[in-house]
């Protein structure tokens, strides 16, 4: 097969691919006896005219075996279904195109052609990075790198962090990791890594850099509002992480989770069952938790309701919302609760705090949390690798979206400090004392 006729194969499949969806649209719209709309048809021509530009440019920008561009244009050809059919929101077939064009057209060091396997993986991650800095494609070379005895080699320096526009910025450190104790924060920018100018393409790409042998250090020039750059100093360690710990204090039952993990909600119960004391007042401390499983988060808000919606999940179809609602059982039945956020609070953390203060069961105290409101699916890309895209967002009782927004508290941690005396600089313990201090107020 001459690379020509590679293209002209990749053509005819993809638009069979893009027209497959319409295909069962038209025939439900029949049934219906509803007409297509020319947006509809209109989109569909777009998407195939955008195809062959694709498939002209591969011809000119890669090397390799005709079964191979085949290949490769059959993976970026996927993904590129995938985000028209599946994405969050609608997208535009010429904008997803243009974005992998300018990746693919950037120009090479060596100034030799890309094989074709290395052009389509540098299309695909531009039309996901044109998407959100959440989405990402893992190539199945990747998938298998790194076995349990590499693990053992490798260490990290443990913080969440999310890519856009090639500023790494730090959602929160994880409790107790080498990036805690170094004392970076939640929202500060990542400039350089040993002394190099850093900016990552991906999420994906900027955690890997910072990766390393165990034991080995890293120097970070860390930038952050109102302060001159810094340099963190950390030694990369293995990440050991903790869900759930608890303490007890004039009544009130202080639980701190920093990531929401397989057994969290259970872990959650026992320690208020356990507590000695019982204790019916419970200030639940979410700051810096960058979130971690939904179903945990779920359970974890389901354990202080009896009933109604704790979140909603809204794909792009209407038809395929999904809520999950609490279950009779309250686990301090009823007592006072107060949520602790901070803007290193996201994803699980925000439904939690989204929940209880939609339903009036929590105060909510502290800073306005990050705003990471949107789910990823897993898609398996047979041959190619894994792709995870944003496919709905979440949304709490009342109907708000969380995404690039966050939650906004009851009582402000300025003010909470303030109404105990405390300063704007006290510390984290000061936010723990004067949210008990409201809850007994509130008590009386």
């Amino acid at each position: 097969m001459t690379r020509p006729a590679a293209a002209i194969v990749f053509g005819v499949m993809l638009s069979f691919l893009t027209l497959a969806p319409a295909m069962v649209n038209a025939e439900l719209l029949g049934k219906s006896r509803v007409s297509q709309t020319p947006a509809t048809t209109q989109e569909l021509r777009s998407a195939y005219a955008q195809i062959g530009r694709l498939g002209r440019a591969f011809e000119r920008l890669s090397q390799g075996t005709p079964s191979e561009i085949l290949k490769a244009l059959d993976l970026v050809g996927e993904v590129f279904n995938r985000i028209r059919t599946k994405y969050w929101r609608q997208t535009q077939s010429k904008l997803l195109i243009d974005a992998a064009l300018a990746a693919a057209n950037r120009p090479r060091i060596d100034g030799k052609l890309a094989s074709a396997h290395d052009l389509a993986i540098t299309a695909v991650n531009g039309m996901i990075h044109s998407l959100d800095p959440f989405s990402s494609f893992t190539p199945r070379r990747q998938n298998k790198k790194g076995g349990k005895k590499g693990a053992r080699n490798f260490g990290r320096i443990g913080i969440e962090l999310v890519v856009k526009d090639g500023v790494a910025t730090i959602i929160a450190p994880y409790d107790g990791s080498p990036a805690a104790n170094a004392g970076l924060k939640p929202g500060d920018t990542i400039a350089r890594v040993d002394g190099r100018e850093f900016h990552p393409p991906t999420t994906l790409a900027a955690l890997e850099a910072l990766h390393g042998p165990l034991g080995g250090e890293v120097n970070l020039t860390i930038e952050r509002a109102g302060a001159k750059p810094f340099t963190a100093k950390m030694v990369r360690a293995i990440i050991s992480r903790r869900s759930v710990t608890a303490t007890v204090k004039d009544g009130v039952a202080f639980i701190r989770i920093s990531v929401f993990a397989p057994n969290t909600a259970r872990d959650l119960r026992r320690a208020i069952k356990r507590a000695k004391p019982p204790v019916h007042t419970v200030v639940l401390d979410l700051r810096n938790n960058p979130g971690g499983l939904l179903d945990q988060g779920i359970r974890v808000a389901d354990a202080f309701l009896d009933r109604g919606e704790i979140v909603s999940t809204r794909p792009r179809r209407s038809t395929k919302h999904r809520r999950f609602n609490a279950r009779l059982g309250d686990i301090i039945k009823g007592g006072p609760l107060a949520v602790l956020v901070n803007g290193g609070s996201a994803s699980a953390s925000e439904i939690v705090a989204g929940a209880l203060q939609d339903q009036k069961r929590a105060i909510i105290i502290g800073e306005k949390s990050f705003g990471k409101g949107s789910v990823q699916t897993i898609m398996r890309l047979k041959g190619h690798g894994t792709l995870r895209l944003t496919t709905s967002l979440y949304f709490t009782p009342s109907g708000r979206t969380i995404h690039n927004i966050g939650i906004t508290p009851d009582v402000t941690a300025k003010a909470c400090l303030s109404q105990n005396g405390a300063s704007d600089q006290a510390s984290p313990d000061a936010w723990l004392s004067c949210a008990a201090n409201i809850l007994n107020l509130r008590k009386r």
